[in-house]
């Protein structure tokens, strides 16, 4: 199961790529892989993508899950545009 969402941000890619670097401020995930992919924009602004795979054997829950992966990683990428605000953003 495969699920991809991008989203440009106001911030540099040095900056968001140094917020993923930062593992030992995230969970533990089993049997999950999280790629996260940056490209950059104009103005210092960085288009991040995040690309979530989750390893399962096909049956009867293989739609719900993919579907809640999909609102995952929609809502990962929101809780990292939130954390980039609160390390970035210049008052």
């Amino acid at each position: 199961m495969h699920h991809f969402d991008s989203k440009p941000l106001p911030y540099t890619c040095t900056q968001l790529f140094a917020q993923v670097a930062d593992i030992e401020r995230y969970p533990a995930f089993h049997e999950m892989t999280i790629d996260w992919h940056f490209k950059s924009l104009p103005e210092n602004h960085c288009e991040v993508s995040v690309e979530i795979t989750l390893l399962l054997q096909p049956g009867l829950l293989t739609y719900p899950l993919e579907k809640r992966l999909g609102q995952s990683s929609s809502q990962l990428l929101r809780l990292f545009e939130n954390r980039a605000r609160s390390l970035y953003s210049r008052a």
